[in-house]
């Protein structure tokens, strides 16, 4: 396929695509700047805007030590390519769904980075964990409170708790990749799995059960900004959180601090914390 003809293909999955999980990430900037033309193609964003923030949040904490990584739940691609382009690291992107992975491998060419960004149209389930080759980071945003939902949904007909559910599979992640960089949401099927406020104190513990030592933590605190603000795990008495509810008249999510409103967002994006962890290695 030629440019011209790709860059239309792109045009066209972007603009007319549109379900679930449409429309969640960015397109990278670097992908702008050289395809000035992307420009011109109408694809909204439905997530909080926070993709950039959250990018400089993981270059802030990213160790020396990786070079190669794995993206569960990789989307259009924002993270993997990125991480490509800034720092050739070789990256592996899992995407299930066919039309989100196109978009990831036509700008992957587009750019020329095939050489070190590979997209598999593919999900990461409990049982194919086995498959993947070792790597220093596993990236994991937003992809573990979809299952029992949209995979792994036999698992749960047998009554399996979400949380003993993460912890098996946040371990056996921990056998393919030394650093793990992680964030998920709280609901599934419209029903919260935990009370959002508590997510601090329940990922110490399902981090603790599964081998993953907490490096550092990313919070929004200031919800004009999304500026992401940097704690260790020792500063985590000291975190708080917003408060996250629904509001059906306007199916925007409405935040609140110390049970005051704060401001209605998107979606409850924003008050998901980011979690950068360290494998721990067994003596």
């Amino acid at each position: 396929m030629n440019r011209k003809d790709s860059i239309e293909k792109l045009k066209n999955i972007l603009e007319s695509y549109d379900f679930r999980f449409a429309n969640y990430q960015e397109i990278p900037q670097f992908v702008f700047d050289q395809i000035p033309c992307i420009r011109l193609i109408k694809y909204k964003k439905k997530q909080v805007d926070i993709d950039y923030k959250r990018y400089v949040w993981l270059k802030k904490n990213l160790s020396k030590k990786v070079k190669k990584v794995c993206e569960i739940g990789s989307n259009i691609g924002y993270f993997s390519s990125s991480l490509a382009k800034d720092y050739s690291f070789f990256v592996q992107a899992y995407e299930p769904n066919n039309l989100y992975a196109k978009v990831s491998k036509i700008i992957s060419n587009l750019t020329k980075l095939d050489n070190r960004l590979k997209i598999y149209n593919e999900g990461i389930n409990l049982h194919n964990i086995k498959k993947l080759d070792s790597h220093d980071l596993t990236i994991n945003l937003n992809v573990l409170h979809h299952a029992g939902c949209s995979y792994d949904v036999a698992l749960f007909k047998d009554n399996m708790k979400w949380e003993d559910y993460v912890i098996s599979y946040l371990k056996k992640l921990s056998t393919k990749s030394n650093y793990l960089f992680f964030q998920t949401g709280n609901m599934m099927k419209g029903k919260a799995i935990f009370p959002s406020i508590k997510v601090i104190d329940i990922f110490k513990n399902i981090f603790d059960k599964s081998g993953w030592k907490i490096n550092n933590i990313g919070v929004i605190n200031n919800l004009d900004t999304l500026d992401y603000v940097n704690y260790l795990e020792k500063d985590i008495p000291k975190i708080k959180l917003y408060n996250c509810k629904r509001d059906k008249m306007n199916n925007k999510v409405a935040y609140y601090y110390d049970k005051k409103y704060v401001s209605h967002l998107t979606t409850g994006l924003a008050q998901r914390p980011l979690w950068f962890c360290q494998k721990v290695n067994k003596r």
